[in-house]
């Protein structure tokens, strides 16, 4: 008991990371606000985690900068086709569900679930890859793509833990705004994090 309430014991270590996560988040939102830079926001989100994840993270805010920097022409490359692509993907959504119910709107319907699937998978290998993965923005989507289907079953995990806090909010709207408010305090760096130690896994199995 007095080695877990140390200063290196876990309770302090969780406080420690739960503060460098609260203040990511905060730095992910504010450096989002242009919408045009969400690409270098994400990937200076992930690096930050990643190196986070192993410990090896000592200036949060120095650390995210510098990686925001570094990829902000890169992140941006990427995130701009995979923006449009999403709006397209959404108003086609908003659409079907208008259409008579016949078999077009059902495969329609599954194509675009699809492409989302492979959107969200791609974009999240692509902020996730070493820099020696991502030399050019067609070496990283392409690297990201292809792990994409590689490790089908860990893009599965990392989308369901993108849509956990979503889909607790519709299951239980009455705290509906209670969840989506700590969303909004810790949400995304949180999920990068967690998304972040399952692709420690990942990089010792040898990408």
């Amino acid at each position: 008991m007095r080695h877990l309430f140390s200063a290196d014991g876990r309770f302090f270590l969780f406080i420690n990371t739960l503060t460098d996560l609260i203040i990511l988040n905060l730095l992910f939102f504010l450096t989002c606000i242009p919408v045009i830079t969400i690409g270098a926001s994400c990937m200076a989100l992930y690096q930050s985690t990643l190196r986070l994840a192993d410990n090896t993270e000592s200036y949060i805010v120095r650390g995210y900068f510098a990686e925001w920097q570094k990829n902000l022409k890169k992140g941006t490359l990427i995130w701009i086709p995979s923006f449009v692509l999403l709006i397209f993907c959404v108003f086609n959504l908003s659409v079907l569900p208008s259409m008579p119910p016949t078999f077009y709107r059902t495969a329609a319907f599954c194509l675009q679930f699809l492409i989302l699937f492979v959107l969200h998978g791609s974009l999240l290998y692509a902020f996730l890859l070493p820099e020696n993965y991502r030399q050019t923005v067609t070496v990283t989507y392409k690297n990201a793509l292809f792990l994409t289907f590689k490790y089908l079953p860990y893009t599965f995990l990392c989308l369901c833990i993108s849509a956990l806090p979503f889909m607790l909010a519709l299951i239980l709207p009455r705290s509906a705004g209670l969840i989506l408010s700590i969303y909004m305090v810790s949400g995304f760096s949180v999920t990068a994090y967690i998304q972040s130690i399952f692709f420690r896994i990942l990089i010792r199995l040898r990408l």
